[in-house]
């Protein structure tokens, strides 16, 4: 399992078909990325672009772990975005 940690409208590239009709993705960026077993201890610190952030991810106040959840929210606000 791999969670990005920084999903942005700069870590994603795509491209139409020659129709017009197909979009094919590719995200990009993976060195804030975390992989493999995540039961351990995580980072207090927050990372990402704020503005694509997970709701949860963004009290100063509270330290959530980074969840695969948060990584599909943070494309939802691209997508929203753009």
């Amino acid at each position: 399992e791999i969670r990005h940690s920084d999903i942005s409208i700069n870590n994603l590239m795509y491209r139409k078909d020659e129709d017009g009709i197909g979009i094919h993705g590719v995200l990009n960026d993976f060195d804030l990325a975390q992989c493999g077993d995540f039961t351990g201890p995580q980072s207090r610190q927050r990372t990402g672009t704020e503005q694509f952030m997970a709701y949860d991810l963004l009290d100063p106040h509270e330290s959530h772990p980074h969840f695969y959840r948060h990584d599909l929210e943070s494309i939802f606000y691209v997508m929203v975005f753009h």
